[in-house]
């Protein structure tokens, strides 16, 4: 019965990662398709060692490549780690109560350590949604570890000169931070080719348009 039930959950799971792959206007990266994968495996499966974290650490570095959301997630998977060795150890060993953790400090864990992995996961979901919002993809680069996916053509390609923030159809909206250093605005994407082969202007630091850049003759 368990067995059925956790196999059935992460079936289901799969089928929307698959229906969220198929429906997005531009094509996920790889890392995200295998964190969505792994993560759904780790929260429907009956057994949920601490050592499945091991799993999710480099797919998280590459698909999540945030520092804030890195942290909190990491921060999570510590107490997890400690309380669940704590409650094992006086399950088994016994020694004084002041010494052990209880069922209820164990069960918090367990619920914050669910949380911080489905967390993560919606982080990739959103960017998946929305690819302005990409860290990865929003400078310029495709799907890095996609292998032969890499460069590839979306299913619903885009119009020449919109970036991946119109493409969603959700304007252009605020573009993801890459980390502490921009923290002085929203930094500019790369330029698209103008019409005589140049460089389209676009918006400076302080949003006014920038000069085009000369033609090559």
């Amino acid at each position: 019965m368990i067995n059925g039930g956790a196999l059935g959950l992460f079936l289901l799971a799969c089928g929307a990662i698959a229906v969220l792959t198929l429906r997005a206007a531009r094509r996920p990266r790889l890392a995200q398709l295998a964190l969505l994968i792994v993560g759904a495996f780790v929260l429907c499966n009956k057994v949920y060692s601490p050592q499945y974290a091991l799993w999710l650490i480099p797919l998280v570095a590459l698909a999540v490549p945030r520092w804030r959301v890195v942290l909190l997630w990491q921060l999570a998977e510590v107490l997890h780690w400690w309380a669940v060795w704590l409650y094992l150890a006086g399950r088994t060993a016994g020694g004084l109560p002041e010494h052990n953790l209880g069922l209820d400090v164990y069960a918090l864990a367990v619920a914050v350590h669910i949380l911080a992995t489905a967390y993560i996961m919606a982080v990739v979901v959103r960017d998946i949604v929305r690819p302005h919002r990409d860290v990865v993809r929003r400078i310029g680069i495709d799907d890095p570890q996609g292998g032969p996916f890499d460069g590839r053509p979306d299913r619903r390609p885009r119009r020449v000169g919109t970036t991946a923030a119109s493409a969603t159809g959700r304007g252009p909206g605020r573009a993801a931070p890459l980390g502490w250093q921009d923290r002085e605005g929203t930094p500019r994407l790369p330029a698209s080719p103008g019409p005589r082969g140049g460089t389209a202007s676009r918006p400076g630091p302080s949003g006014t348009p920038s000069p085009p850049a000369e033609d090559v003759q």
